[in-house]
């Protein structure tokens, strides 16, 4: 059985600096969404974390559902201005 809210990356669209990125996602059910990840250097350690946390790309926004991967990266790019440096 496959789980319904699975989701893959399909594509990634990143800023000149790599400090934000977009990623294009499909879920199992054949939806589109996008989500927008930006470089944070350090975050406090939840008590499942054995110490602090590193930097790295973490998640920030997540679109709606999208019919088409197209659709998606097209409100992706109108959305973050950034992705056009």
């Amino acid at each position: 059985m496959t789980d319904a809210g699975a989701w893959s990356t399909i594509k990634r669209l990143a800023c000149g600096d790599r400090t934000r990125m977009v990623e294009i996602l499909r879920s199992s059910d054949g939806r589109f969404r996008y989500d927008v990840l930006r470089w944070q250097r350090y975050y406090a350690p939840s008590p499942a974390d054995a110490g602090p946390v590193e930097g790295g790309l973490w998640g920030g926004t997540q679109s709606g559902s999208y019919s088409t991967a197209e659709a998606a990266e097209r409100d992706a790019l109108a959305a973050n201005l950034w992705l056009k440096d």
